[in-house]
């Protein structure tokens, strides 16, 4: 298999689709997808970068670009554990609860009146938060259309977690 087949098949992942698309509203200016087939098995990793004056590098105090980044054996996982790394715990814009992350769409989630989770839609390759039906007529804070009209790509991230 070639170099493009790989990328194509990575990026064609609903899964994949989805987190390169919430990446950039958590403030990461940059994504990189990367592998290393040099030993088995084919290792994949997804790079966040943030830029020095991002929301995350002032509350690590950096100067510089910063960087996170998730891995594992296929790229829409990847992709999948980074923005889990970056959004769990996190709190939402929206609603003010903490962020929780899941690939269950359909299922009951714990706590739910205390988190707000982000539902992965494998139909639409989008995350949903929990708290859009609470707040769909409201206009969003960075365009000002109401939130419905976001289709479950809003901008209410607010990435106020420590670099680990």
């Amino acid at each position: 298999m070639t170099d493009d087949d790989y990328v194509k098949r990575a990026m064609s992942d609903p899964l994949m689709k989805a987190c390169l698309d919430l990446l950039p509203r958590m403030g990461v200016t940059g994504i990189q997808v990367r592998w290393s087939d040099d030993e088995k098995p084919m290792i994949w990793m997804v790079v966040a970068v943030f830029a020095a004056d991002s929301p995350l590098a002032r509350a690590q105090g950096v100067t510089q670009e910063t960087y996170e980044v998730g891995s594992a054996l296929s790229p829409a996982r990847a992709a999948y554990r980074l923005v889990e790394q970056l959004l769990d715990g996190s709190q939402c814009q929206a609603c003010g609860r903490p962020a929780g992350i899941t690939e269950d769409f359909d299922g009951a989630m714990p706590l739910s009146d205390a988190i707000c989770w982000w539902r992965f839609d494998p139909e639409l390759s989008v995350f949903r938060r929990g708290c859009s039906g609470e707040h769909d007529r409201r206009p969003c804070r960075t365009c000002g259309t109401p939130e419905a009209a976001h289709d479950g790509r809003d901008h209410d991230y607010k990435p106020d977690r420590r670099i680990r």
